[in-house]
């Protein structure tokens, strides 16, 4: 028996494969870039992100890429839109891996493994062979377009193309979920917004994500003290990030002097939006690595207003540092209400805002939620995360 795994990208920071491989079931790894001792090349802009694409922990693997072709394709991205670019980036690469899987020799005894999008090849090719198919299913695919035409319609008054899934590309997650014997989700969020498609409930299992920052410094629960509290916002600022409600909420506490908050990621809402909603905080654009962990050290409060999210790892990365999170039920299950957090509902500033002060102006509860939150990434350290794994592909 041996597992044949595929995926575009350092999703997950290579999960699947580190997992598989410690296992001693890995036959065969493809990816579109694999770059060994990349880390030292000063690469700029969008080549940047070559450097997250290698793993010391599978440095002994035999790994398949694409490294030129999918370079080139950085250079000139494939016709039409989104969708349509995705769909063409998922067929090629998935005949590209379906044909290595076959030369290495595949049988009913075996695994295969890909992420949406880019697996229906794959998946063909082991059902042509009565080998089992395991998809990993990043996101809340359909809803999350849903949420965000929503969003558009209220804040933009209209509803952006780029939103609005093609034929092409839902029948492809369709036949892709259709084909999978068992689909890997990392929340129950996620394992509900696949349901209403027509996924058997049974073949879903829940797998959170480990938490992937990494510390070099022991960090102990925080306290509060008489300076300004720094509440922020991490990711994309967009719609789907329920980025609007933590502005509201900035906008509801306006009059409190002792809060600061600040939005770290990229801007994915236009300039006019912001200008015309007044929605006046501190924009950081995106950090670096060593930026966003001092901005984590020097911070209190998380807030993660997410109105759809596969899981939303941000919430670790907050905890890892001792930073209580307030966040919504539309993610990944990490926030233990009023134990190292508070859980609001989507699209509400007013319990935003509410949520922020119950923790602000209580002292000890404060600690308090904050060693939880410390003791809380011990569950999701990538040693447990991997039994779970085991557990559910039995």
């Amino acid at each position: 028996m041996k597992w044949h795994l595929t995926q575009i990208g350092s999703r997950e920071k290579y999960l699947y494969p580190r997992m598989i491989y410690r296992k001693g079931l890995l036959g065969t790894f493809n990816t579109d870039i694999w770059f060994k001792n990349v880390n030292s090349l000063n690469l700029p802009g969008k080549f940047s992100r070559i450097k997250s694409r290698y793993h010391y922990e599978l440095k002994e693997v035999q790994v398949n890429s694409r490294n030129l072709y999918s370079i080139c394709r950085m250079l000139k991205p494939y016709k039409g839109n989104r969708f349509d670019q995705w769909c063409a980036q998922g067929r090629i690469f998935g005949n590209w891996a379906a044909n290595n899987i076959i030369k290495n020799g595949i049988d009913n005894n075996d695994t295969v493994f890909g992420y949406t999008g880019a697996s229906l090849e794959i998946a063909e090719t082991a059902k042509s062979v009565g080998a089992r198919m395991v998809l990993g299913q990043f996101d809340p695919a359909f809803y999350w377009y849903k949420i965000q035409n929503l969003e558009c319609e209220k804040w933009y008054g209209k509803v952006l193309n780029s939103y609005i899934p093609t034929d092409e590309y839902k029948e492809r997650l369709l036949k892709e979920w259709n084909h999978s014997d068992l689909i890997i989700v990392n929340s129950e969020h996620c394992k509900d917004a696949l349901i209403p498609y027509g996924v058997n409930r049974e073949k879903i299992k829940i797998l959170p994500l480990p938490v992937s920052i990494d510390r070099d410094t022991n960090i102990s629960e925080k306290f509060l003290a008489n300076e300004k509290i720094k509440v922020i916002f991490v990711g994309n600022i967009s719609f789907g990030k329920g980025f609007a409600y933590f502005a509201e909420a900035k906008k509801i506490l306006n009059n409190d002097k002792r809060l600061s908050f600040y939005a770290i990621g990229d801007l994915h809402i236009s300039q006019e939006i912001i200008e015309k909603n007044k929605w006046d905080l501190n924009y950081t654009g995106r950090l670096n690595r060593e930026e966003l962990k001092k901005m984590y050290l020097d911070s209190h409060i998380l807030v993660f207003p997410t109105l759809s999210e596969g899981f939303g790892q941000v919430q670790l990365e907050a905890m890892a540092y001792g930073l209580p999170v307030i966040a919504t039920e539309k993610c990944g299950r990490i926030v233990e209400n009023k134990r190292n957090g508070i859980i609001v509902k989507d699209s509400n500033a007013r319990e935003i805002a509410e949520a922020i002060l119950e923790i602000a102006e209580d002292r000890v509860k404060y600690s308090c939620m904050s060693y939880c939150a410390l003791q809380t990434i011990m569950k999701y350290e990538f040693l447990e995360i991997e039994k779970k794994f085991w557990e559910i592909i039995k």
